[in-house]
C-alpha cells in the first residue's frame, strides 16, 4: 500500500494488522504500485512522476526508471514479457524493459491516463480470435438462411399439396357435370 507520506507498506494478513515491511519512496505521495510477477519486487510511482523498482526482500530501492514527468497513475507488468508500462498526468504511456530498466517506448495519448492493461493474448491471437468469430457469425448466418429457405420450400410444398386436392375435386365435379344429361328444350316452337 502506498501512503500520502511517501511510504510503501507491505502487509501480511496472517501476521496481523501491522505492516510487515515499510520503506520510504521518493518525496511525494505514492500513487501507484505494481508487484513484479516473481513476487520479489514491486514497481512504485509517485505524484511527482518518479518511477522505481523496489526489492521487497531488502525493502530498498533497486533502481529508478527514467522518463516520467507528471504524476504516475497506473503501472502494469506484462504477464509474460519483461516489460512494465506506466501512465499518468503527463499524458504519456511509457514502456520499460524490466531487465535493463531502460525506456523502450513512449506514446503520447492526448489525455491524462489513469489505468493501463496489457493484452495478454497478443495482437496475433486477438486477430485470429476475431477472424474465428467472424467465420462463426458467417456460418450462423448461412445456416439461418438455409433454414429460412427450407421453411419457405416446405410451406410452398404444403400449399401445392393443398392446391392439388382442390384441383382434383374440381376435376371430379367436371366429370360429373359431363355425365349429367343435358336438359332438352321442350318449349313449343310451333
Amino acid at each position: 500500500v502506498g501512503t500520502e507520506n511517501h511510504r510503501v507498506c507491505l502487509y501480511d494478513t496472517a501476521a496481523g494488522p501491522r505492516p510487515s515491511l515499510q520503506f520510504d519512496f521518493g518525496e511525494a505521495t505514492v500513487t501507484a504500485i505494481c508487484a513484479a510477477p516473481d513476487g520479489l519486487g514491486a514497481f512504485v510511482g509517485d505524484a511527482k512522476g518518479q518511477l522505481g523498482y523496489v526489492d521487497l526482500r531488502k525493502g530498498a530501492l533497486d533502481g529508478i526508471l527514467a522518463g516520467p514527468c507528471g504524476g504516475v497513475r497506473s503501472i502494469v507488468h506484462h504477464p509474460s514479457l519483461p516489460l512494465v508500462a506506466s501512465t499518468g498526468l503527463d499524458r504519456h504511456v511509457r514502456i520499460y524493459d524490466t531487465n535493463t530498466k531502460k525506456l523502450q517506448s513512449s506514446i503520447y495519448t492526448k489525455q491524462a491516463g489513469f489505468s493501463l492493461c496489457f493484452d495478454w493474448k497478443g495482437a496475433a491471437e486477438v486477430a485470429a480470435a476475431a477472424e474465428l468469430t467472424r467465420q462463426q457469425a458467417e456460418e450462423e448466418a448461412r445456416a439461418a438462411e438455409v433454414a429460412k429457405l427450407e421453411a419457405k420450400a416446405l410451406k410452398k410444398k404444403r400449399k401445392l399439396a393443398k392446391g392439388d386436392k382442390s384441383s382434383s375435386v374440381k376435376k371430379v365435379l367436371k366429370k360429373k357435370k359431363k355425365q349429367l344429361p343435358v336438359a332438352e328444350d321442350f318449349s313449343d316452337d310451333e
